[in-house]
């Protein structure tokens, strides 16, 4: 990976929180436009558990990776202090951070005189919703849920609730103010702020994630519905903010934004002379946890002017003002992240457009070409994807606005409200279809992630070339590409120790889309050497991630991918999957060591070892130790034998459009095919995921053309009597040889894949049985 651009570092903490993820998100896009390296270390908090009770005792562990960075050549490093210094004092986390004396380094969240940072303002926003508590809901007994008394954000929040509290006239008590620690887990806080305040009619909480775990208790409580008889507001404007009932009101900061700006920032940075300090402004986001019905004027509002404005202010604006409200420059940068060049000109235009014709409603001769106009202006829209990641409240409050603008202008409210009542239908059933299909995707996805261990069993192996099954789901998951990197033996580390990597790591297998490729040798480098690795690639612009690969006290080595943003969430999940794989892996190899002098286990490792679970049959240790001990035993010397490899056509439509289980039936009806299609003395085992092996002796009768009509016989006698709606097929391909020692039975598997290969072009497309009449 040798090439003259940037290497940037970005540090921060667990990327399924969601003010992690746009940070890297915008750090992306900006790393992408500015030609540079981006390398995400994705640690967790330092010396903190976060409370969290489902928490690794061994997530210590992820924090190796910022040791990494420590001797990898960056040319810049972003530190996202304010997160991942969390449990820390100031004083603590500046410790940390002068542990890179030899790169330029800029703090997110937090600031330190002599580093360049950016933050949030948290005073704008924060007092705006706080006075919205106590003039718009005459909240009087507001609780503060604040973050850790040590870390430097949360302090100055606090400190603008008791400023804006005193400024209103409303006097501080202690019993008001509890502590959490910005993660999910504030149950207890909260529910001590309860206890001890009867009279408490509203909570602000410093953080959306914090507002999360507040939801859980008032929910529980009995006495309390958010919205109702207590608001509640929060911080950040996170995707939790739009996943909790009611929608979370809260202060919108931008961390997309900062992320943003962070990386665009630093060809500047690198030439100025004094630590820069950046500011991003925060704004109010009203919904409805803090008791507002109509939110969309009060939204625009704060977006338009810095003054409340009223309905007939506010129907004024023309069309250039809702676009710049929907295409602001924050917006566009996230929208342009998924819509580049040419597409993202194209939703601008395709909304224009529709603001256009919503406005021009006196140009239609009748009602109904004005409805199909508008109907066809949003469907334009909706077809694009931009919904998918515009934010829903928004798009609402916009068209609320518009209605209400009409209203005004024309005096036929039935026609204006089947139109908008039209568009209201038309984004609510993209809305309900993209939840499916996210839901879908994400049942998918954690599937694929879960069978990462059981591939890895189902080879019955112990070489580091079993662990191929791996990269496999990585790239069925979407990873578009990742590098696999172990240690020669798993090293121990225990908490509170430092971390010292052996001398060497090497690169074991590297995925690029669906290549992948196994590296045997030539391939080690430094641990810290990852950058000059010529097997890495940057050229598609997207960051890599750098995590571990461990389980408990051993680490195994390092797993770097590149990945799409809304893939970001898996990739601490995918480094304990395969953490585990590999200790599976370890713990087999251990075995197999042992059992060459302890036979007395051999009966029961056996079963272990060599059948596969789901199938009954040999898995591939099973078939290979078999079918060599014929070829190879000199009994057999010069006898006519065969190898079928087959594949189970379509796995992945079945799996799709049926569902797991039926992909299991359907895996276990190939084997039992294969099975009844041959002797008992012939063996046949699962090798892979969807790929079957069979070996016979010839003699007799017995040629390749009976036992390929036998099997073909013996699938289509299975399919007319299953009631299966979609057909249980295999390509086969039969590979003729003559026993013998010089014989390499994965070479002789190879040709008759060949011939397999061959077959499967001649298959049918459909899996599905056409319906009987």
């Amino acid at each position: 990976m040798s090439n003259p651009k940037l290497n940037i570092g970005l540090y921060v903490s667990n990327l399924v929180d969601g003010s992690v993820y746009s940070v890297c998100s915008g750090a992306s896009s900006a790393a992408k436009q500015l030609g540079a390296n981006l390398i995400i270390f994705p640690g967790m908090h330092l010396n903190g558990d976060c409370n969290d009770p489902l928490k690794s005792p061994y997530y210590y562990q992820y924090n190796t990776i910022y040791d990494i960075g420590k001797k990898l050549d960056l040319d810049f490093l972003i530190i996202m202090s304010g997160i991942i210094g969390n449990a820390l004092s100031d004083e603590e986390t500046l410790k940390f951070i002068e542990q890179f004396p030899d790169v330029p380094v800029l703090t997110i969240a937090s600031e330190y005189e002599k580093y360049h940072s950016i933050r949030l303002d948290n005073r704008t926003g924060l007092k705006k919703a706080l006075n919205h508590l106590i003039h718009r809901h005459n909240c009087r007994n507001i609780g503060f849920v604040s973050g850790s008394r040590l870390n430097s954000d949360a302090e100055e929040r606090r400190n603008v609730y008791v400023e804006t509290m005193l400024e209103n006239g409303l006097p501080i008590d202690k019993n008001l103010i509890v502590y959490g620690d910005f993660s999910e887990n504030s149950d207890n806080v909260v529910t001590e702020l309860l206890n001890d305040n009867d009279q408490i009619d509203a909570i602000c909480f410093a953080n959306d994630e914090m507002a999360k775990g507040g939801y859980r208790v008032l929910n529980k409580s009995g006495k309390y519905k958010v919205g109702k008889n207590i608001s509640v507001i929060g911080f950040d404007n996170s995707r939790t903010a739009v996943e909790l009932y009611p929608l979370l009101t809260t202060v919108n900061a931008d961390n997309f934004q900062m992320g943003y700006k962070a990386v665009s920032m630093i060809p500047e940075l690198l030439k100025a002379t004094e630590p820069q300090h950046i500011l991003i402004p925060t704004n109010l986001v009203v919904r409805n946890s803090c008791g507002c019905k109509n939110t969309s004027y009060e939204n625009l509002s704060y977006i338009f002017a810095d003054t409340k404005l009223s309905k007939s202010q506010l129907a004024e604006y023309t069309v250039d003002d809702y676009m710049n409200y929907l295409f602001r420059e924050s917006a566009a940068l996230k929208y342009q992240k998924y819509f580049p060049g040419k597409e993202y000109d194209t939703v601008v235009q395709l909304f224009r457009n529709f603001f256009e014709i919503v406005f021009d409603y006196k140009s239609f001769m009748k009602p109904k070409h004005y409805r199909k106009a508008v109907q066809i202006a949003v469907q334009n829209i909706i077809s694009t994807g931009i919904l998918s990641v515009m934010p829903t409240d928004e798009v609402y409050n916009i068209i609320d606005t518009v209605q209400y603008k009409l209203s005004t202008e024309y005096t036929d409210d039935y026609e204006i409200g089947l139109v908008f009542s039209q568009i209201y239908r038309e984004i609510a059933t993209f809305n309900h279809t993209s939840r499916r299909r996210e839901l879908k995707n994400t049942i998918n996805s954690d599937t694929i992630i879960n069978c990462i261990v059981n591939d890895v069993i189902i080879t019955g192996e112990a070489t580091k070339q079993s662990l191929r099954p791996i990269m496999t789901r990585l790239s069925a998951l979407g990873i578009d590409k990742s590098y696999m990197y172990l240690f020669d033996t798993p090293v121990e580390h225990k908490e509170g120790t430092k971390f010292t990597p052996p001398e060497t790591i090497s690169l074991i297998y590297s995925q690029h889309g669906e290549e992948i490729r196994y590296y045997s040798k030539n391939n080690r480098i430094t641990p810290y050497g990852y950058l000059e690795d010529r097997h890495i690639n940057t050229e598609d612009g997207l960051p890599l991630i750098i995590t571990p690969l461990f389980s408990n006290e051993e680490i195994y080595g390092t797993l770097i991918c590149s990945a799409k943003p809304y893939l970001y969430q898996y990739i601490n999940k995918i480094g304990i999957q395969i953490g585990t794989a590999l200790k599976y892996s370890s713990i087999l190899r251990n075995l197999q060591s042992l059992l060459a002098t302890e036979k007395e286990n051999s009966r029961n490792f056996e079963k272990i070892s060599k059948y596969d679970e789901l199938t009954g049959i040999f898995n591939r240790r099973g078939y290979f130790d078999s079918v060599d001990s014929i070829i190879h035993n000199p009994v057999n010397e010069g006898k006519s034998a065969i190898v079928v490899f087959a594949d189970m056509d379509s796995l992945k439509a079945v799996n799709d459009q049926f569902g797991h289980d039926d992909g299991d039936f359907a895996l276990k009806s190939i084997a039992n095919i294969l099975t009844n299609s041959f002797r008992a003395t012939d063996i046949v085992g699962r090798i892979g995921g969807d790929e079957f092996a069979a070996f016979a002796l010839l003699g007799g009768t017995d040629n390749m053309n009976h036992i390929l009509n036998r099997i073909n016989k013996t699938m289509e006698s299975f399919n007319a009597s299953c009631d299966k709606p979609y057909y249980v097929n295999m390509s086969v391909g039969i590979y003729p040889f003559v026993c013998g020692d010089d014989i390499v039975l994965s070479d002789i598997l190879e040709k008759a894949d060949e011939i397999l290969y061959q077959q499967k072009k001649t298959k049918r497309k459909s899996i599905l049985k056409v319906p009987k009449n």
